[in-house]
């Protein structure tokens, strides 16, 4: 099928901001993440998990799909973050090594979506305008990260603690989850549904 007639920009206004909701989550547990990182020096840590998870997943995403990937991320997320509402000084959870296996999987998670929404986006709408596209679609995370970084800040000044940040943080991950079941490729009249790509190799 020509690329002329695969779907345009306007869509992803409708279907694009529900697939991407996830960013939101992901957003506010990095910027949590970042803040204890930034305390106990692992950084490299998560960036190293950044990075790994996008090749891993990646490839994952080309045998299983993109939602089930995405799916799998958000599920392995929202119980990361979680843990970390949970921890206590002298517990299992705040040994250094634990704590660096959360945050680099925390960060390999997050390396997930910037490696599978492009991918994403290009099965469900096509490469015609799928710079555009990709960019309204990270508007979603621009606004996840500006908006519930701040209120994961403003919860820690009122409380002296993360756990709200936390609990938000694992319940939009729950509903990013949900949205893999909803979100499907747009169907248009003047072509035959969009299939996603899985490798068959």
């Amino acid at each position: 099928m020509s690329e002329s007639n695969r779907a345009p920009v306007e869509p992803i206004v409708h279907h694009g901001w529900r697939v991407v909701f996830a960013g939101l989550g992901i957003n506010l547990a990095l910027a949590i993440m970042y803040t204890w990182s930034v305390i106990s020096s692992g950084v490299p840590v998560l960036a190293v998990g950044n990075g790994v998870g996008r090749i891993i997943t990646g490839m994952i995403s080309d045998k299983i799909g993109r939602t089930v990937t995405l799916l799998i991320c958000f599920v392995v997320q929202a119980v990361l973050i979680f843990l970390l509402s949970q921890t206590r000084e002298g517990s299992v959870l705040a040994n250094a090594v634990v704590l660096a296996t959360v945050s680099a999987l925390i960060g390999a998670n997050y390396g997930a979506n910037l490696a599978i929404f492009p991918s994403l986006i290009k099965d469900y709408y096509g490469l015609k305008n799928l710079g555009m596209n990709y960019g309204l679609l990270f508007t979603a995370w621009g606004f996840g990260g500006f908006a519930l970084a701040l209120l994961a800040g403003r919860a820690y000044d009122e409380t002296g603690n993360f756990n709200f940040a936390y609990y938000c943080s694992a319940v939009l991950l729950a509903v990013a989850a949900v949205t893999t079941f909803i979100v499907k490729p747009p169907h248009r009249a003047d072509r035959a549904p969009v299939e996603e790509c899985v490798s068959v190799v």
